[in-house]
């Protein structure tokens, strides 16, 4: 709108308001994805409407996993290049919105060197598509260092682990941050 401006307060007035104005792009949906698309209409120069049914950021990405993850479980699936394209996203959420972003390990306990070498393998291509720097790697572990990193895991179950880093980010504050860039 020629007023940028995100407010749900007054939705008639507005898209009466809107119905007079020409827009580039008419985005429907104001969660992350109508946001991120917002916000890159915006950022090419291009006039933006979004329109969000309820509240921004109330539907699925109010209830997601807070996780930004890199599309691992993709890989399973043999999506290679949908995982390459999640995890350089990931990436660049982290370059552009480090205070909302926090690198986190998750842990995989392990049963067996079978099981281990198998994740490692996946986890490796994972993080080679994704463009993951050295010190961001994974970690496979057992005896002592398994024993120093996760004192209570019972190793007689699991005698092995493989942590990898993942992204927790608060879901709604991105959204917020897109949305603000957009206007």
């Amino acid at each position: 709108m020629s007023d940028a401006r995100l407010s749900t307060l007054d939705r008639a007035a507005t898209l009466e308001a809107m119905g007079r104005e020409h827009f580039d792009l008419v985005v429907i949906g104001g969660g992350i994805t109508g946001a991120g698309i917002a916000r890159e209409g915006s950022r090419r120069g291009l006039k933006i409407a979004l329109i969000e049914a309820a509240d921004f950021a109330s539907g699925t990405s109010s209830r997601s996993s807070k996780l930004i993850h890199g599309g691992l479980r993709y890989l399973e699936r043999g999506e290679i290049n949908l995982v390459r394209k999640t995890a350089l996203e990931r990436k660049e959420i982290y370059r552009l919105a480090p205070h909302l972003s926090e690198p986190r390990w998750m842990v995989m306990p392990m049963t067996g060197r079978t099981m281990l070498y198998s994740l490692r393998l996946a986890v490796t291509t994972y993080e080679r598509l994704g463009a993951v720097e050295r010190k961001d790697g994974h970690r496979a572990w057992s005896g002592s260092t398994l024993s120093e990193e996760e004192p209570v895991l019972d190793r007689k179950a699991f005698p092995h682990a493989l942590a990898y880093r993942e992204y927790l980010t608060d879901d709604a504050r991105l959204v917020l941050a897109n949305l603000r860039a957009a206007t």
